[in-house]
C-alpha cells in the first residue's frame, strides 16, 4: 500500500493491501477502498465502496455509492483535438477551463463490474449502471452529431 501526500482518511476507513492512494484524495469515514487500485484526486463520501481493481481519478463520489469490481471512471479525451471538459447542468454548458474531470456520483449509485464512465460524466442520486455498461456522456453525443470524433 502507499499513501502519497495530501490524503486524509476518516474514522473507520478499510484500506486494503495493494492500494494507491495518490495527492489530494479524501476518504470520509466508514469508506472502503478493495485491494489492487489507483486512486487519485478524489472525494470520496461516508459508506461509500470501492472494490478491487477499479481505477477512478478527479472525481466526487458521494455518501453511500458501490463500485464493483474493474469499474473505471475516465478522467480524460485522448481521442479529441479540443480536449476541454464541459459540464451541463441543465440547459447550461458550463466550461470547466480543465481537460482532466472524471465524474460526480450521487447519493446511493451504484455502477457495475467493468463498467466505463466517460469524462463529464454526472449520475443524479440512486443512479445504476449495469455490469459491461459504458455510459457515453452527453458531450460524446454532441460531438457525434457535428462528426467530430
Amino acid at each position: 500500500m502507499v499513501i502519497k501526500s495530501n490524503t486524509i482518511t476518516g474514522k473507520n476507513c478499510n484500506i486494503k493491501s495493494g492500494t494507491y492512494l495518490r495527492n489530494g484524495v479524501f476518504l470520509s469515514a466508514y469508506g472502503l477502498i478493495g485491494a489492487n487500485r489507483e486512486i487519485k484526486q478524489r472525494i470520496i463520501f461516508i459508506k461509500s465502496r470501492i472494490a478491487n481493481l477499479n481505477y477512478v481519478e478527479n472525481s466526487i463520489i458521494e455518501n453511500d455509492v458501490n463500485l464493483e469490481a474493474s469499474s473505471v471512471l475516465t478522467n480524460h479525451f485522448n481521442e479529441r483535438a479540443n480536449k476541454n471538459i464541459v459540464a451541463k447542468i441543465g440547459d447550461t454548458l458550463i466550461d470547466t477551463k480543465t481537460t482532466k474531470f472524471s465524474s460526480v456520483l450521487g447519493n446511493g449509485c451504484r455502477i457495475g463490474t467493468k463498467a466505463v464512465l466517460n469524462p463529464n460524466s454526472i449520475l443524479e442520486k440512486d443512479s445504476i449502471r449495469r455490469r459491461l455498461h459504458c455510459l457515453t456522456s452527453w458531450t460524446d453525443l454532441l460531438y457525434c452529431v457535428n462528426n467530430s470524433l
